[in-house]
């Protein structure tokens, strides 16, 4: 009985490592479509670069284009926002971007403990250094928002904090470009806009993990609970994904973090 199932694993076994090669092998067929895959999209990029329309575009609107910084024959298009506020933050922020993992490294060193403040002074410095004071208020006003709503333990209020915070521009009489515009440029605020959305996004997720992790333990116990607050605002502002995102869920944010300090424990 054991040698036949031992066989039928070994046939299974051989079936797989089959299957594997199978799937792995160079076909006529496969290389027809790999071909034609590259090919046709190898002649979309020549023909959007050579058309008669960016040849157009590049006579009649000049200011919309920037040469090349490296040199390369292909001007650059200026009028992509996303782009343009993106290398903008890139450029103005890569020596935070550098120190950030080497002093966390050293604060989980000296007192693993300290890890989340130091995740929310470092970022929020570079808040206000890059974006502005009144930014990095904004964003901590937001954290308070989504931290008190998290103690009443609701799911459902969660999302409507939620709502309610990404949709006041349109009830509230205050024009953010106009009063960020004059004092730091256009691109600060693309920044902050941005970033002030991901907030959302990662305030609606410290919540409602939260919410959800004191229903399952079910203690029955109606005294309201407030999660770690410098461990929900390192989450929020960590420096990593403030603007660029995609935002992290803080369950496995805080499993990742519990996991570093295991690391440094052992």
């Amino acid at each position: 009985m054991g040698t036949s199932h031992a066989a039928g694993n070994g046939r299974h076994h051989v079936v797989d490592t089959d299957s594997q090669r199978v799937r792995c092998k160079w076909t006529p067929g496969r290389v027809y479509h790999w071909a034609l895959a590259f090919g046709a999209f190898a002649y979309a990029l020549g023909k959007f670069a050579t058309n008669e329309e960016s040849d157009f575009l590049l006579d009649h609107m000049q200011s919309a284009f920037n040469d090349s910084p490296f040199g390369l024959k292909q001007r650059q298009d200026n009028q992509n926002w996303e782009w343009r506020t993106t290398k903008y933050v890139m450029e103005a922020a890569w020596k935070w971007y550098l120190l950030h993992p080497v002093l966390a490294r050293l604060t989980a060193h000296v007192a693993p403990s300290l890890v989340p403040v130091f995740y929310s002074v470092y970022s929020s410095l570079f808040v206000t250094f890059t974006f502005g004071w009144e930014v990095a208020l904004l964003f901590l006003a937001q954290h308070a928002a989504f931290y008190v709503t998290a103690s009443f333990g609701s799911t459902a209020l969660c999302y409507v904090v939620a709502t309610v915070i990404h949709f006041q521009k349109f009830f509230i009489p205050f024009e953010a470009f106009a009063y960020m515009y004059p004092r730091y440029g256009v691109m600060v605020y693309r920044a902050a806009y941005v970033s002030f959305h991901w907030n959302i996004l990662r305030g609606l997720s410290f919540t409602v993990d939260f919410v959800q992790a004191e229903h399952r333990k079910n203690t029955g116990d109606t005294q309201r609970r407030w999660p770690s607050y410098w461990k929900t605002l390192g989450y929020m502002l960590y420096l990593p994904m403030l603007y660029l995102g995609p935002p992290q869920k803080y369950n496995d944010f805080i499993t990742q973090f519990g996991n570093v300090q295991l690391g440094l424990d052992g």
